[in-house]
């Protein structure tokens, strides 16, 4: 094959795999609204973002707001709209530091760890179903594979940076 025609075949496959991953992570919310519900979880209309800020909680509890905008690489002002909507949602709890009475630590709630348990399922399938694709190749086309997505994440996390300085 033509370099310059398997070069636009790669672009062409990149650009769908971009689009398809988009429309995974939008889906990622209703996969876990219909696992709440067969589970008989009180409806509950989050985004992505959202649950992942449960799901960080959930791994770091307790954590600051600080910490939890640096882990989730959101600012401390969109972390304190979250978490102000997931405190009233009764998802997570908020205490002050007797010591520090600006800093709050967010942990989850009964509820809030209910949904983190649904969620980490949810990643548990995911991978389960991931690893068992990734049995097909051979060990040399996976470590190939590994080496071209890590260049290729470093390249976009470059682009990103370099946006974020620009805006």
């Amino acid at each position: 094959m033509h370099r310059q025609t398997l070069l636009r075949q790669f672009y062409d496959q990149y650009l769908h795999l971009v689009h398809i991953t988009e429309r995974t992570i939008e889906l990622e919310p209703l996969k876990l609204k219909q696992l709440a519900e067969a589970a008989s979880f009180p409806s509950l209309s989050l985004n992505i973002t959202a649950i992942h800020v449960v799901d960080c909680i959930g791994r770091f509890e307790p954590v600051n707001g600080t910490a939890l905008a640096a882990l989730m690489r959101l600012s401390k002002a969109a972390i304190t709209k979250i978490c102000t909507r997931l405190t009233n949602d009764g998802l997570i709890a908020r205490s002050q530091l007797p010591q520090n009475k600006k800093e709050y630590l967010f942990s989850l709630t009964d509820q809030g760890k209910a949904l983190y348990e649904l969620h980490e399922q949810l990643h548990q399938q995911a991978e389960k179903e991931f690893m068992q694709y990734l049995e097909e190749w051979s060990s040399e086309d996976l470590t190939t594979i590994l080496r071209f997505v890590q260049h290729l994440g470093n390249v976009l996390e470059q682009r990103i940076h370099e946006g974020e300085g620009e805006a």
